[in-house]
């Protein structure tokens, strides 16, 4: 992965991260909070595997 497309998909993934947070701190269902809890979830893990992925490169 390119350091360019690398550095554009982890920003990508950080405003994500930031926008679920913001959205958790605001009012919702149960249903709507256990989707976007689950979204952060793959978000961070996604951020993580390409930080990993860039470290062993």
């Amino acid at each position: 992965m390119a350091f360019v497309e690398c550095c554009q998909r982890c920003q990508s993934h950080r405003n994500n991260i930031n926008r679920y947070e913001r959205l958790l701190k605001t009012y919702l269902t149960d249903i709507e909070r256990n989707f976007i809890e689950l979204r952060l979830w793959e978000e961070q893990v996604a951020l993580r595997q390409i930080n990993q992925k860039a470290s062993l490169s």
